[in-house]
């Protein structure tokens, strides 16, 4: 097997453990939690702390370094649309991501000192509220991957293009702003040529009378 098919394969393997294990620690944990049996939830927690740290954890380290070996192979332009929104979307996801480990850990400690769903209520809150968005970025992400869409599209080349049309835009008001002076500097002086040889008539009819 080649460099290119190893990266490759590990770089799929670590994408599908990342969304495999999240997936499969949110479904229990909140099946426990719904169950209200406190002893469950407790047991629950302490396996989700673990599964964080031995599956998701490497696989969040081993995506970004086998992605970005993928792109500069492929010699994939950072500038393109596909590029930067996958980079966006890991960022976000890792935003969300990061509190909510944050809150397994706090939810495991508060179990394990003897508390129960009153102490953690608002933590389950916030732990569904920031899941959800994660997930539904991870989909994306896994749409990205397969289709490559925007692969082609570049954003700077974008941007250039809107460069371009404003200077156009500004050009063009420029001329019309020009051409609007120089009609009126024109219409000006034809009214006072037209002034002055209506003044002229006027004193030649004064003097004929």
């Amino acid at each position: 097997m080649d460099s290119y098919s190893l990266i490759k394969t590990v770089h799929i393997i670590s994408a599908s453990i990342l969304f495999g294990t999240g997936l499969g620690t949110a479904f229990f944990m909140l099946r426990a939690h719904l169950s209200g049996n406190r002893e469950a939830m407790a047991v629950t927690m302490r396996n989700v702390v673990l599964a964080d740290w031995i599956f998701t954890t490497p696989a969040v380290i081993i995506q970004p370094l086998t992605g970005l070996w993928l792109v500069f192979k492929l010699a994939i332009p950072l500038e393109s649309a596909w590029f930067v929104s996958v980079v966006i979307l890991y960022l976000l996801i890792g935003a969300c991501w990061i509190p909510v480990v944050a809150i397994q850990i706090k939810i495991r400690r508060i179990l394990a000192g003897g508390g129960g769903p009153e102490e953690y209520g608002t933590l389950m809150k916030a732990w569904i509220a920031l899941g959800i968005p994660a997930f539904l970025m991870v989909l994306i992400l896994f749409f990205l991957m397969v289709t490559k869409a925007g692969i082609g599209t570049s954003i700077g080349a974008s941007l250039g293009r809107d460069q371009s049309v404003n200077s156009i835009s500004n050009e063009m008001a420029s001329s019309n702003a020009r051409a609007s002076k120089k009609w009126a500097v024109e219409f000006t002086g034809a009214t006072r040529a037209h002034c002055r040889f209506y003044t002229a008539g006027c004193a030649f009819s004064a003097s004929e009378n």
